[in-house]
């Protein structure tokens, strides 16, 4: 039976923690989705609202509403730069690059070079390992 109003949480509640409990206590193959507005959006109706107040109020309330405008701006190019690495990301991961990867190291193997670019590799990873020892230390 389909709830309204308020009423819906509780009943979600209700309903996934009877879901979760049909697990055993140490099963940890299975996923929760949050449901949320769509931050960009929230922001763009906060940035027009701030738009509004800053062309009809007061001077007090003026500043107040520029600052928050140039503060929305911000957020939603930050918003935007991480749904393009997203959506980057996720081209990445639609794409097989194992043979590529494959072939790149068939080369460096060919040239002699592929245990000069492991022992590389192996000392820059035991550089990074030494900083967050050195960072988690001080």
């Amino acid at each position: 039976m389909p709830t309204t109003g308020d009423g819906w949480l509780e009943r979600a509640t209700e309903v996934i923690g009877k879901r979760i409990n049909t697990y055993a206590a140490s099963e940890v193959r299975f996923n929760l989705m949050a449901l949320c507005s769509d931050r960009l959006a929230a922001l763009g109706a906060d940035l027009a609202a701030q738009e509004a107040i800053a062309t009809s109020s007061a001077e007090a309330a003026r500043g107040d509403a520029q600052q928050r405008i140039a503060q929305l701006q911000v957020e939603m190019a930050d918003e935007r730069d991480k749904r393009a690495r997203w959506a980057f990301e996720n081209a990445m991961r639609r794409h097989n690059n194992v043979s590529l990867m494959h072939a790149l190291l068939l080369e460096l193997a060919k040239a002699g070079k592929l245990d000069e670019r492991i022992a590389a590799a192996k000392k820059t990873a035991a550089e990074r390992k030494e900083k967050r020892r050195a960072a988690q230390k001080g």
